[in-house]
């Protein structure tokens, strides 16, 4: 009795584990990280710990900041850091190495988190809490970073579409190089210049 009562109840389970996965609804109540983030083996560090680490160095290339595990730990597992990343920013005191090391922590968050990421940077610096130039690295890319080119490589994405539109119709926006920046963005000119080949090779 007692195994045909657990046969019984392995059936049940299986039941309902096949209707709930047949549930066209059923991803709604899941959170995106859940679904595409499963590393529960990376324990988070204090970012603000990270980029004290950077406050009196100096890199040839931003590359080199790959041979850092810590960094790569957070560089790999940003959609954890996002917030983090905002509130350092927001406080007004990180040197200008330390701002685009920031933002090269975000490069392998998605495009739809990477897009959220850019608007709050955007209402940051309409508060003037962040400048012009970080504004335009998180656009642009952080300089010689490898694999950073999200906002450029996705110029036809609709999100990315209007995020580059609003920050155009933004009259806080000054910045003459930003503003110069953008129509090659959306018209893909500037991908199409990365891509080519250098005219020396």
């Amino acid at each position: 009795m007692k195994n045909i009562a657990i046969l019984l109840f392995a059936l049940l389970l299986l039941f309902f584990s096949s209707c709930s996965n047949n549930n066209p609804n059923s991803h709604r109540y899941k959170t995106p990280y859940s679904l595409t983030r499963p590393d529960k083996s990376y324990h988070k560090i204090n970012f603000d710990s990270l980029m004290a680490t950077y406050n009196n160095i100096e890199l040839d290339w931003y590359g080199e900041l790959l041979a850092n595990k810590r960094f790569v730990g957070v560089y790999e597992h940003g959609y954890l850091y996002e917030g983090d990343a905002i509130a350092f920013l927001s406080q007004g005191h990180a040197i200008n190495m330390q701002e685009i090391i920031c933002l090269c922590t975000m490069q392998r968050l998605s495009t739809a988190e990477y897009v959220g990421f850019c608007n709050r940077l955007l209402m940051l610096y309409d508060q003037n809490q962040i400048n012009a130039y970080t504004l335009e690295y998180a656009i642009t890319s952080p300089p010689s970073f490898p694999h950073n080119r999200i906002i450029i490589d996705n110029y036809n994405n609709p999100d990315i579409i209007k995020l580059l539109k609003t920050i155009q119709n933004d009259k806080k926006v000054s910045h003459k190089e930003l503003e110069g920046y953008i129509p090659d963005i959306l018209s893909g000119k500037t991908k199409d210049d990365l891509d080519s080949p250098d005219e020396d090779n």
